[in-house]
C-alpha cells in the first residue's frame, strides 16, 4: 500500500511540474542594425535649435550573422535608450538628460531607470517600417555626448520565441568625435550647444 501511495504521489508531482512548464522556445535570435540619422549634420546648434534623431528601417531586416533577410514585423518592445551627458573633460561626463526638452514626432517616450541620464523611446511601426523621430531642444549650452544603446531581446507579439538584437549605428553624419576627446563608437554622437 505504501509503495502504491508513494508511486501515486510521484506521478502527481511529475504531472504538476509538467503542467506548469511554459512552452519550450527554440530561442531564435537575430542580429540587425538600426541606422540613426542626426540632423542638422553640423557639430553645433543654438539654444533655440532642435537636433533631430531619426530611425526609419524596414521590417524586412538583414541578419548580420547569416546575411539573410528576415521578416521581423510586429515587434512588441523595440526601443532605444539615449544616454545623454555633458562633456566636462576626457574623464568627466555629467548626466544631462534634463538639459533638453523632447519633441516626439514618431515613437513614444517610456519610463527610464535614471531620468537624469537616460531617455528611452519606443519605436513605432508604420507601413512595414520601424520609425522613431525625436527632437532634442536644448535648455543650456555646452558639449554633449549622446550614446544610443543597442536594443536587445526584442520579441514579436505573435512569436515570442523569436528575438532580435538591434545595434544602433549613426549612418549619415560625422559623429564629431573630436568634441569628445576622440572617444567614439557606432551609437555615439557629439554636438555643441551655443
Amino acid at each position: 500500500m505504501k509503495v502504491l501511495t508513494v508511486a501515486a504521489l510521484i506521478f502527481i508531482y511529475v504531472a504538476a511540474v509538467f503542467a506548469t512548464c511554459k512552452k519550450n522556445c527554440n530561442n531564435t535570435t537575430y542580429n540587425f542594425k538600426a541606422g540613426i540619422i542626426a540632423t542638422p549634420i553640423t557639430d553645433s546648434i543654438f539654444l533655440n535649435d532642435t537636433l533631430w534623431f531619426t530611425i526609419d528601417e524596414s521590417t524586412q531586416l538583414k541578419d548580420t550573422i547569416t546575411n539573410s533577410f528576415i521578416d521581423f514585423k510586429n515587434a512588441a518592445n523595440l526601443s532605444f535608450v539615449f544616454g545623454i551627458r555633458l562633456v566636462i573633460s576626457s574623464q568627466n561626463f555629467i548626466p544631462a538628460a534634463g538639459a533638453f526638452n523632447y519633441i516626439i514626432k514618431k515613437g513614444n517616450l517610456i519610463s527610464s531607470v535614471d531620468t537624469s541620464l537616460f531617455r528611452e523611446f519606443l519605436v513605432s511601426e508604420e507601413g512595414n517600417r520601424y520609425k522613431l523621430q525625436v527632437g532634442f531642444l536644448p535648455k543650456q549650452a555646452g558639449i554633449f555626448r549622446v550614446l544610443v544603446e543597442n536594443s536587445s531581446n526584442v520579441y514579436l507579439r505573435d512569436k515570442s520565441c523569436y528575438k532580435a538584437n538591434f545595434a544602433a549605428k549613426f549612418t549619415n553624419a560625422d559623429q564629431h568625435f573630436y568634441l569628445g576627446y576622440n572617444i567614439g563608437g557606432d551609437g555615439v554622437y557629439y554636438f555643441k550647444v551655443k
